[in-house]
């Protein structure tokens, strides 16, 4: 299991970044799995090679999940914006029921992941701190209910899991298991993890 787990791991660091966009994200979190875990346990420390290997993997996933949702039409951009930006409370709820707040509101979570894990990157193994505060930022990407907006947008049927383009079964470990032993590595903290 671990020998598979390891050349899973080197046949995907091989890979050209073209291939990753075209990746599913099935396999992209399949790749972010092979950095939180270890022989069958979440792993507890996270070396700087590791922080890096792990935030780009995540950016990557990131990257095709934004890629996977469609773009409004310029007139419905800003048909949602005039909604948005109305006085009335009522056009706003409205607008926030509709597919395209659902299209629009996802897709901008998902961007702002793909760039945040990109700043990380570059701000691995520098300033601990700095680096510690994009970690925690990072947890913006889990907040918001994804899979309730993908069903919104009618891009994710109720109780699918791997029937369809969008997999994030490793959310609720990201904000529950895994962001204290990344913070407790980057700030050489123990308790973190």
């Amino acid at each position: 299991m671990r020998l598979a787990k390891f050349f899973i791991v080197i046949a995907m660091l091989h890979l050209p970044a073209a291939q990753f966009a075209s990746a599913s994200t099935l396999e992209l979190q399949r790749a972010v799995s092979a950095w939180i875990w270890d022989d069958g346990k979440l792993r507890q420390t996270y070396s700087v090679d590791e922080r890096k290997r792990l935030a780009t993997a995540l950016r990557d996933y990131w990257k095709s999940f934004a890629d996977r949702i469609p773009r409004l039409l310029p007139s419905e951009d800003r048909w949602l914006k005039g909604e948005l930006e109305s006085e009335s409370i009522e056009r706003v709820a409205a607008a926030m029921n509709r597919r395209e707040y659902a299209l629009h509101d996802t897709f901008a979570n998902a961007d702002a992941c793909k760039v945040a894990y990109g700043d990380i990157i570059s701000d691995i193994g520098g300033n601990p701190q700095r680096e510690a505060l994009k970690w925690a930022r990072s947890l913006n990407c889990y907040k918001n209910d994804v899979r309730i907006e993908l069903e919104n947008a009618g891009l994710k049927k109720r109780d699918s899991y791997d029937d369809d383009p969008f997999h994030m079964h490793f959310f609720s470990l990201w904000t529950q298991r895994i962001i204290g032993p990344v913070l407790g590595s980057v700030l050489d903290e123990p308790n973190f993890r």
